[in-house]
């Protein structure tokens, strides 16, 4: 199951609002229910803090031990202008992404 940008997530038991939090990084609404009074305000702080949109170019990313990586499979074939992706896409989760030189971009 997934989602589009601006559909809405539910999360019937929000915790500290780590699926909110991801909801709102890529920029989806979100509805999350918790009836502990401590979790609620753990994650209502969390989502307060959270500014960060995660996008390059149209295409949403995360970042792993300072690696970027994809939210979304659909999303690599967007991605091949910043970076350079593995002729055989099965061997995305075994090969090193790299960047592209930034020259390169531009010729």
């Amino acid at each position: 199951m997934s989602t589009e940008e601006g559909e809405v997530v539910l999360d019937p038991f929000l915790g500290t609002g780590t699926t909110a939090l991801a909801a709102k990084r890529l920029q989806r609404h979100f509805i999350g229910f918790e009836k502990d009074a401590q979790y609620c305000q753990i994650s209502t702080e969390k989502l307060k803090l959270e500014n960060f949109v995660s996008k390059l170019g149209d295409s949403f990313v995360s970042f792993y031990l300072n690696e970027i990586v994809t939210l979304r499979d659909s999303d690599w074939n967007k991605l091949k202008t910043f970076f350079e992706i593995p002729e055989d896409i099965k061997e995305i989760d075994t090969q090193k992404i790299v960047k592209k030189q930034l020259l390169s971009l531009f010729v």
